[in-house]
């Protein structure tokens, strides 16, 4: 994602039907923050920063799910890289992809078709960064502010 564009988007209604449903289908309790990184155009190097970048500083129940295309290694990498008891995990693009999408808070992608994907139009908002730090200083100030706005609600 080094030099290519960013794509962010930040998912609304978290108590949303499909929402609910994805996470229980899941497994994924509600109040966990729930980041996809989206590895399409991305070296494996870039993918392991982002992943840094995203736990470095969050605090909290958290998850980060990376989608890796079967037979990439990055699957292995990530599991070696960041151990069995990481919130960093792999999953193989498949059957359950849209799932975790549902399920998502944010996603990142430096695929430029992510911007144009209709199973992602209900995302709070799509912007481009030029740089993965700010795309992920802007997801996790979204993060915490919808985190501190259902704190002040209940």
């Amino acid at each position: 994602m080094n030099g290519n564009p960013v794509f962010l988007r930040c998912m609304p209604n978290e108590d949303s039907p499909e929402r609910i449903s994805a996470r229980e289908y899941l497994l994924i309790p509600l109040s966990k923050k729930v980041y996809i990184v989206m590895t399409e155009g991305a070296t494996s190097r870039s993918v392991i920063s982002i992943c840094e970048s995203i736990a470095h500083g969050e605090s909290g129940d958290l998850a980060i799910y990376v989608f890796c295309s079967r037979e990439s290694g990055l699957d292995d990498l990530i599991k070696e890289t960041f151990g069995g008891d990481s919130p960093v995990k792999p999953v193989v693009i498949g059957n359950k992809t849209g799932m975790y999408i549902s399920a998502a808070d944010v996603i990142i992608s430096a695929n430029q078709n992510v911007a144009q994907d209709t199973s992602l139009s209900k995302a709070a908002f799509i912007k481009v960064y030029k740089r993965i730090g700010s795309a992920i200083s802007a997801a996790k100030r979204f993060v915490n502010a919808k985190k501190k706005a259902k704190v002040s609600d209940a």
